[in-house]
C-alpha cells in the first residue's frame, strides 16, 4: 500500500481516522451536518455539557484535538468526500443548506491552506492524513489530556 506524505499508508490513516471518531461519536455526529457557524458553545448545548470551557476540558480529557481545530478538519474531510464520492459540488452543498458559497471556499482555504480545486484533486486520503498530523499533538489516550498542561500546543486551535 502507499504511504502518503506523513509516512502512514492509507490503511493506517483510515484506522486512526475510526479511532479518533469513536472517541466521541455523538460530536462525530452532530459534526456530520457541516453547520460552518456551529461554536463551541452550540456544540455544548446540543451534546448537554455545561458551557464551552467544560466542552474543551471534555475533548482534552478523551484525547481530542480543540473543538475548532477538531470540527474544521472534520468538515473538511467530509465537503471532499461528498464531492468525491457523492459527485456533489461544493457550491450545491452550501446551496442545499440554504448558504452563499463564497464562505465555503473561504473555510476550505483558511484550513487547508490551499484552493478548493486543489483539495479536491488531493482527495480525502490527504485531508485525513493532514488532519491526524495536525491533531497528532491533542491525540492521546484520555485522560492524560495533551501538551503541556494538558492543553495542548498554541497557535494551533
Amino acid at each position: 500500500m502507499a504511504a502518503l506524505s506523513n509516512g502512514t499508508t492509507v490503511g493506517e490513516t483510515h484506522d486512526e481516522w475510526r479511532r479518533v471518531a469513536g472517541r466521541w461519536p455523538a460530536l462525530w455526529e452532530l459534526f456530520h451536518d457541516c453547520n460552518l457557524g456551529l461554536s463551541a458553545a452550540r456544540t455544548a448545548r446540543v451534546l448537554g455539557v455545561p458551557g464551552r470551557d467544560r466542552l474543551e476540558a471534555e475533548l482534552r480529557q478523551r484525547g481530542l484535538p480543540p473543538h475548532q481545530l477538531f470540527r474544521d478538519w472534520v468538515y473538511l474531510r467530509l465537503l471532499v468526500d461528498r464531492a468525491v464520492e457523492g459527485g456533489e459540488p461544493l457550491a450545491r452543498q452550501a446551496q442545499r443548506r440554504g448558504k452563499d458559497p463564497a464562505p465555503y471556499y473561504r473555510f476550505i482555504s483558511r484550513v487547508a491552506g490551499r484552493p478548493w480545486a486543489m483539495v479536491l484533486r488531493l482527495g480525502s486520503d490527504w485531508v485525513r492524513a493532514t488532519a491526524l498530523t495536525v491533531w497528532s499533538p491533542y491525540l492521546c489516550d484520555g485522560d492524560r489530556g495533551a501538551g503541556p498542561g494538558g492543553a495542548g500546543p498554541a497557535g494551533l486551535a
